[in-house]
Formats: C-alpha cells, sequence, structure tokens
C-alpha cells in the first residue's frame, strides 16, 4: 500500500518532492495515476508507512494548486484509492 499527494502545478509536486528527499523521507515522483481525475500529471509517492512525515511536510509548507492525498492499494488485478487528504 502506498499514497500520493497530487497537485495542479507540476512546480509544487517537484518542490515537495525536493523537501521530502531533503529531510530523508523516501519518495518518488510519478505520472498521475487515472483515477485522479485532474492534476499536472505528476504526484508525489511514498509508501503507507512514510505518510505521517510526507504529511508533517505538506503542512508545513504552503501549497496553492494541491488536488488531493490518496491511500493507493493494487492487488495485482484491481488497484482501490481513497482520498484522505
Amino acid at each position: 500500500m502506498y499514497c500520493i499527494f497530487s497537485f495542479k502545478s507540476r512546480q509544487e509536486a517537484i518542490r515537495l518532492y525536493e523537501t521530502a528527499r531533503s529531510k530523508g523521507v523516501a519518495v518518488s515522483i510519478i505520472s498521475t495515476p487515472q483515477f485522479v481525475y485532474a492534476g499536472c500529471g505528476l504526484s508525489v509517492k511514498t509508501d503507507i508507512a512514510n505518510y505521517q512525515d510526507l504529511y508533517n511536510l505538506f503542512v508545513s509548507i504552503r501549497f496553492q494548486s494541491f488536488f488531493g492525498a490518496y491511500r493507493v492499494r493494487n492487488t495485482g488485478k484491481s488497484v482501490y484509492s481513497e482520498r484522505i487528504l
């Protein structure tokens, strides 16, 4: 299970990614999945175990283009998502 933070601005997605990496949070940049129906095309992904660390960084920075955070479970056959923020 993992989570993604999606933005309407590529610059803000990259800003969260770079900030998280500099603080030692394991993150990656991914293409925004199709179940997120809007956004810039980039999202920040982390394992669900790192959600709280990424969330804490997220709230410490002002983002104007945040679209949403999602918990994602991939069973191999299906992908299930739930908006969590």
